[in-house]
């Protein structure tokens, strides 16, 4: 079962020196194809980490995941979200942002109207 909190995790994670070596030692890197079996035949991996090479050009909820998969992961996911503040100072003076947020995945119309964003 997906769980946000345990299942999405920074872009830098398996480069993260403090990864642990259980993690980084079990990753497989895969690249998506846009099936219907693709989920059984991801589920076979024995690794504790998928790293998905191809995932920015994969719609996977219209091309891989069937309408009920993608409605439960809409549900599961639809609020997710991270932010990091506070960046040293070093690179605030370097033009770089002192603090971010991102959402993982786009807001809806229903969403972004509650949220003001639409009239």
């Amino acid at each position: 079962m997906l769980r946000p909190v345990d299942n999405v995790r920074e872009y830098s994670l398996l480069s993260n020196p403090r990864t642990p070596k259980e993690v980084t030692s079990s990753v497989d890197s895969v690249t998506l194809k846009t099936s219907p079996d693709e989920i059984a035949t991801l589920k076979q991996s024995s690794a504790r980490v998928l790293n998905v090479t191809n995932l920015q050009s994969v719609d996977v909820l219209k091309d891989v995941l069937s309408t009920a998969q993608a409605k439960t992961f809409r549900q599961q996911f639809g609020s997710v979200g991270g932010s990091w503040c506070c960046a040293p100072t070093q690179d605030k003076n370097q033009g770089m942002p002192q603090s971010s947020y991102f959402r993982l995945m786009k807001a809806d119309r229903r969403q972004r109207r509650g949220l003001g964003m639409l009239g």
